[in-house]
């Protein structure tokens, strides 16, 4: 059977084809929405620390949680939780380092982002 070398004159978009208006996919980063959530976020206290019973002793980070992304890949700006930088967020112990103040704690990240948002609620 041989293949067809015409190529159209143009694309016509099927009737019923149409794309969903609603997406199940979190909103792109760097919208003005997501800069403001990631605001609100980083005037918080760092989580861990909290859950540790310990005092926060640098300033606050926003960190975007891994669970969902690929390699190389940033979550969106609303999937993003307070982390105190020296020891929750880039200490030897922290998210980036051994992730022993996670098992601390006895939580995931998705945890931590379930406490943020229950937070940023209690906060409205």
């Amino acid at each position: 059977m041989k293949s067809s070398t015409a190529k159209p004159s143009k694309i016509v978009q099927r009737p019923g084809t149409e794309a969903p208006t609603g997406s199940a996919k979190p909103a792109r980063n760097g919208t003005s929405a997501g800069k403001r959530h990631m605001g609100r976020v980083a005037a918080m206290n760092c989580v861990l620390c909290e859950l540790i019973g310990e005092r926060q002793s640098s300033k606050t980070d926003v960190h975007h949680i891994r669970d969902g992304a690929g390699a190389g890949q940033r979550n969106s700006d609303f999937l993003t939780v307070p982390l105190c930088h020296e020891s929750c967020h880039q200490g030897p112990q922290g998210i980036h380092g051994d992730k022993s103040r996670l098992r601390l704690a006895a939580v995931t990240e998705l945890d931590l982002l379930a406490m943020t948002i229950s937070k940023l609620q209690e906060a409205a």
